[in-house]
């Protein structure tokens, strides 16, 4: 795992920070604003917390996601790489709130001390060789046995197209060639250094690649993300934003 590459999402997410008026527009993911505390509430229906839960949520952001949390469990612990959003963090909230600074793949607690781990729309963006699979383990090491990880808010491969705006604003029939084309295009990008903006491609998570990475330790299952069915409940067919999906992951 690359220590430049940790210092570059470390500055990407403090340069988003620094740039915003508050928590939710810092997060970037919140969208519409307006329903962000129907997402939240959507979130914790699929995870089902208990009161006495510990939580753990990697990849903490601005606390937008925290704030909701902190009600439904006894104790919670944000993780960030970026010092910048860890702050702002605490420019709306006058509680004593316990965040640390530190990587997605070393987390400092030791094994098994959470009952739930939550890292939600942060898969897309640990592009490097083996981080994903490096904070995932990470994530299963400090959860205790039967103990649930939340993965939300990932690109699925079957649904990359969808992360282009321009691509959601063709019609149907061009978004079948626009298919192939953004196939190709990522495909190239990941085999040659003169792939320009297209070598910045996110991560994709499918289902596949987590029951390998679990093998027949956890069952999972994939839903909708969270703010795609929240949209859908509200809009139907005219819901705009990303089609991702979530994955509940219940340890035996």
């Amino acid at each position: 795992m690359s220590y430049e590459y940790t210092k570059k999402i470390a500055k990407y997410y403090d340069q988003r920070a620094e740039g915003s008026t508050d928590i939710v527009s810092a997060a970037g993911q919140w969208t519409p604003k307006e329903l962000t505390s129907e997402i939240c509430d959507e979130i914790s229906s699929k995870i089902n917390f208990l009161n006495d839960e510990k939580i753990i949520e990697v990849g903490s952001g601005s606390d937008v996601l925290g704030k909701h949390l902190r009600t439904k469990c006894k104790f919670y612990v944000g993780i960030d790489i970026s010092n910048s959003m860890l702050k702002k963090s605490l420019t709306e909230t006058n509680e004593k709130i316990n965040l640390i600074q530190a990587a997605t793949h070393a987390l400092p607690f030791r094994d098994g001390y959470f009952n739930t781990s939550i890292m939600n729309s942060v898969g897309m963006y640990l592009r490097d060789e083996g981080l994903l699979k490096k904070t995932v383990l990470e994530m299963e090491r400090v959860t205790t046995k039967k103990g649930t990880i939340f993965i939300g808010e990932n690109i699925s491969p079957s649904r990359i197209y969808w992360e282009y705006t321009w691509f959601q604003n063709l019609n149907s029939n061009i978004q079948l060639l626009a298919k192939y084309y953004i196939k190709i295009r990522i495909n190239l990008a990941k085999k040659s250094i003169f792939a320009g903006k297209w070598k910045e491609y996110y991560q994709e998570i499918s289902f596949n690649l987590l029951k390998k990475i679990f093998k027949d330790r956890a069952l999972i299952k994939m839903t909708d993300a969270a703010a795609f069915s929240i949209r859908k409940k509200h809009f139907g067919k005219n819901a705009q934003g990303n089609h991702r999906v979530d994955f509940l992951i219940k340890l035996k």
